[in-house]
């Protein structure tokens, strides 16, 4: 009686499981879009419903005569609504776009986005580390013309921001703000790019010029440490990190057990010593800390020379 029971649930959940990109909204979404997820069944319905989640997330007020009506039959859910909804959406049946589309048994599962440019101040020159991240690259493909963008943190979430203009990244979006970047003047680098949990490795510094030193790791997440402050570096010569007079290794680690992870470091170099006080040095101790301060290095490129490279540490077989 009880095997009977299981199999009737697990027939039943397989029936009406929903696909993983729609239970966890990870579609991803270009840049200025907002996404609509909807399920009904017949591709109108689901479309339908989804053009109405995007009203609600863009504070579009559906016409209090549209009515949505769910009603439950023979447990087969259906979503009869007025003619009214299309007209008064047409802000998003105009610029929308299906992203993904799926049918599982009778039901139709779909995300669409609406995408709206906002008119926002041009600017003649962007953060050089953001001009160089391919999510803001494709952003100033479809702008009049070039926005100055941030990056802040809200509610536990990475947003990109401009004036008048916010949207939470996904992960492959912030996942583009790992890249490693090199200049003709200054270059940070290691022996491989890839390293597995526990590996010894070290960071090598060229500079052109004198000046000091300082670097600094963001892990994965976004939050910061600082690895070596202002540190006095000549012209064309090569300084290692650490050095046999430092007293310590870097150690390859992850973040999560048995989870591969990424690190991106940068190294600036700087006429004079720069304010590191908003920086904690690096230690085990961030990884329980709030030090999301990823949007902070940035801002450092606006005015001092940089170079980046990303590491990322495997798990071990």
């Amino acid at each position: 009686m009880i095997k009977i029971l299981l199999s009737i649930l697990l027939i039943t959940s397989q029936l009406f499981a929903a696909p993983e990109w729609f239970e966890n909204r990870t579609v991803e979404a270009p840049l200025f879009s907002t996404i609509g997820y909807g399920v009904g069944q017949s591709m109108k319905e689901a479309k339908l419903e989804a053009r109405v989640d995007i009203s609600a997330q863009i504070s579009s007020n559906i016409s209090s005569s549209t009515s949505i009506i769910t009603s439950q039959k023979n447990s087969k859910v259906s979503i009869e609504a007025e003619d009214k909804t299309l007209s008064t959406s047409q802000t998003v049946l105009k610029n929308s776009k299906i992203l993904k589309s799926q049918r599982v048994d009778n039901r139709y599962f779909v995300a669409i986005a609406h995408q709206k440019i906002p008119t926002l101040p041009c600017i003649t020159k962007q953060n050089p580390f953001l001009s160089n991240i391919d999510l803001i690259q494709e952003a100033n493909k479809i702008t009049p013309c070039l926005y100055e963008y941030g990056l802040q943190r809200i509610n536990n979430q990475w947003h990109i921001y401009s004036s008048s203009f916010t949207q939470e990244l996904n992960y492959f979006e912030f996942d583009s703000f790992f890249t490693s970047m090199y200049s003709s003047s200054l270059k940070i680098s290691s022996k491989k790019s890839a390293y597995r949990a526990d590996d010894i490795f070290t960071l090598e510094v060229q500079s052109i010029n004198d000046g000091y030193l300082t670097i600094i790791a963001v892990y994965e997440n976004g939050k910061v440490g600082v690895m070596l402050r202002n540190t006095p570096i000549r012209k064309n010569s090569i300084v290692k990190f650490p050095n046999k007079e430092d007293g310590f290794e870097l150690v390859a680690g992850l973040n999560e057990k048995n989870q591969a992870t990424k690190d991106l470091y940068f190294a600036f170099v700087t006429k004079e010593s720069i304010n590191l006080a908003n920086f904690e040095t690096i230690s085990d101790k961030l990884l329980n800390e709030k030090e999301y301060r990823f949007n902070k290095v940035i801002k450092l490129c606006d005015k001092y020379n940089f170079s980046t490279i990303l590491i990322r540490t495997l798990k071990n077989h």
